[in-house]
C-alpha cells in the first residue's frame, strides 16, 4: 500500500506561482508511467492537468481495505464532534464517544458524497455547453470530474467498511440538487463550489494528520488531499474568473448567496441520528451543539480558508455580507486564535 507523501497542506488562496515541469515519480521513487505531454493552455487547466498526471493514486490499491478495524483507534479526531467540550461531551464515556464519531463521520462522509456529485453534474453541464468540448479546458474539466469519482468510490468504502449505512439527504440537500442543473453557472455556483471543496478538504487535512484514527481513514483522507490541492486551485481561478466576468450587481448578489452558504454549511453537519445512535437525546445535543462555543470553533475551522479567500477576491466587502458573516459566527475576526 502506498502512501501519498505528506507536504504542507497550504490553506487560503492557492499560489499563482508559474508551474514547474518536473519528472514526477511515485512515493516509492519509480517513474510514473501515465504521464502524458499537455500543450499550451490556461494556466488553471493546465495546473490541474500535468498535476493530475503526475500524482495518480487508487483508493481501490492504495487502501489496504482488507485489514480490519483497529478497535483502539478513533473514527475521528475529538475535535471534530459536534458536541466536543460541552457538559454532554463530558458525561458520556468512551463508547458513547466512540459511537458518536461512528455515525458522525459516515454522515460527513455521505454528505461529501452528494456535494461532489453535484459538482461533477455542474461540470458536466459546462462541458456540454461549451464551445470547444474537445479543447484543454474540457479536458481539466474532465480530470476534475474523474478525482471526484474516485473520491465518492473511496468515502463510499469507508462508510461500508464502518459498518453503517448511508445517511439520507436531508430534504433541503434533495431539493438543491433536484435544481442544480437548473442554476445558471454564474459567481454564487463558482463560489459555493470553491467552500464546499475547501470545507472538505480542510476536514480532510485534520483527519490526515491524527495518527489517533482508523487507519483506512487517514489514508483515504491523505488521498484525498493529494487530489483537492488541484482541484481547489483550479475552483479558486474559476471564481476569480467569474468575477471578472460580471457585473458589480450580479457580483453582490452572488456575495449574498455565498455568505448565506457559508452561514449554513456546518449545521447541515449537526444531524439528530448520530446523537441517538450514541444514547444521547437530540433534545439535549441539537440545542448544546447549535449554543456552544465550539460551534464558532468548529464552523470558523472549515469555513475560514474560504472566507478569507472572498475577502482577498472582494466578494465579501459589503456590510450586508460582513453582517451575515458575523451573525453566522463565521467571520475571521470572530474565530478564536487556535483554530487560525
Amino acid at each position: 500500500m502506498r502512501d501519498p507523501e505528506e507536504s504542507p497542506i497550504t490553506m487560503g488562496t492557492p499560489s499563482p506561482d508559474p508551474i514547474e515541469f518536473h519528472s514526477p515519480t511515485t512515493t516509492s521513487g519509480t517513474p510514473v508511467r501515465r504521464r502524458r505531454t499537455v500543450a499550451d493552455r490556461a494556466l488553471s487547466a493546465r495546473r490541474l492537468l500535468l498535476d493530475a498526471a503526475a500524482e495518480t493514486y487508487d483508493g481501490d490499491l492504495d487502501i489496504d481495505w482488507s485489514a480490519p478495524i483497529d478497535p483502539e483507534k478513533h473514527w475521528l479526531p475529538d475535535q471534530l464532534s459536534t458536541i466536543h467540550g460541552t457538559w454532554l461531551w463530558h458525561r458520556m464515556g468512551t463508547e458513547q464517544r466512540a459511537t458518536l464519531a461512528k455515525h458522525e463521520l459516515a454522515n460527513l462522509l455521505t454528505l461529501a458524497i452528494y456535494a461532489d456529485a453535484a459538482r461533477s453534474m455542474l461540470l458536466f453541464r459546462d462541458i456540454i455547453e461549451a464551445s470547444g468540448p474537445a479543447d484543454d479546458e474540457t479536458r481539466a474539466a474532465l480530470a476534475a470530474i474523474h478525482a471526484d469519482s474516485r473520491t465518492m468510490a473511496m468515502f463510499g468504502r469507508m462508510v461500508h467498511k464502518s459498518g453503517l449505512a448511508p445517511y439520507r439527504r436531508p430534504l433541503l440537500a434533495q431539493a438543491v440538487s433536484r435544481l442544480v442543473l437548473l442554476t445558471p453557472r454564474n459567481t454564487a455556483t463558482s463560489a459555493v463550489t470553491l467552500l464546499i471543496q475547501q470545507a472538505i478538504h480542510d476536514i480532510a487535512a485534520v483527519i490526515a494528520d491524527d495518527p489517533q484514527v482508523q487507519p483506512h481513514l487517514r489514508q483515504l483522507m491523505k488521498i484525498h488531499c493529494v487530489g483537492a490541492r488541484r482541484n481547489l486551485a483550479y475552483a479558486h481561478d474559476q471564481l476569480l474568473a467569474e468575477i471578472d466576468e460580471h457585473g458589480t450587481i450580479s457580483n453582490r448578489l452572488a456575495a449574498l448567496w455565498a455568505a448565506l452558504a457559508t452561514v449554513a454549511l456546518y449545521p447541515a453537519i449537526i444531524a439528530a441520528r448520530p446523537y441517538r445512535a450514541a444514547g444521547v437525546s437530540p433534545k439535549h445535543a441539537l440545542p448544546t451543539a447549535y449554543a456552544s462555543g465550539h460551534y464558532t470553533e468548529a464552523a470558523g475551522a472549515i469555513t475560514e480558508s474560504f472566507v478569507r479567500q472572498g475577502i482577498a477576491a472582494g466578494l465579501f466587502d459589503g456590510p450586508l455580507t460582513t453582517t451575515i458573516l458575523r451573525l453566522g459566527r463565521v467571520w475571521p475576526g470572530s474565530i478564536p486564535r487556535r483554530h487560525r
